[in-house]
């Protein structure tokens, strides 16, 4: 068995409620090494007005789900999106994954 390294880097898909307070969390600790993926109009509302949890407003590292991440994926991938939007954030996510990410999706 391979041992785990580190997690250093993260990716988000999906910033609803749940996804906007993990978020928040992760920031703490990794601060841009988060990234949230997010395209579109989504991306454009996120980039510039961010998210507000319990009153605080937070910008993130917006990555778009075209750009590719080259050898610097992360180590771990949360999707966290409700059900029917699942199939899209799998095809969202394949840019910004490597052989050895771990991917969540509580």
């Amino acid at each position: 068995m391979k041992e785990q390294k580190p997690i250093k880097t993260a990716a988000i898909i999906g910033l609803g409620a749940i996804g906007s307070f993990l978020a928040v969390h992760l920031r703490t600790v990794l601060g841009d090494n988060l990234r949230i993926i997010a395209g579109g109009s989504r991306r454009e509302r996120l980039e510039k007005q961010g998210i507000t949890v319990n009153g605080t407003n937070y910008h993130f590292n917006i990555v778009d789900p075209e750009d590719t991440c080259g050898q610097n994926y992360p180590e771990l991938a949360i999707i966290i999106t409700k059900f029917p939007a699942l199939p899209q954030a799998i095809k969202d996510i394949r840019n910004q994954i490597g052989p050895d990410t771990i991917i969540m999706a509580p």
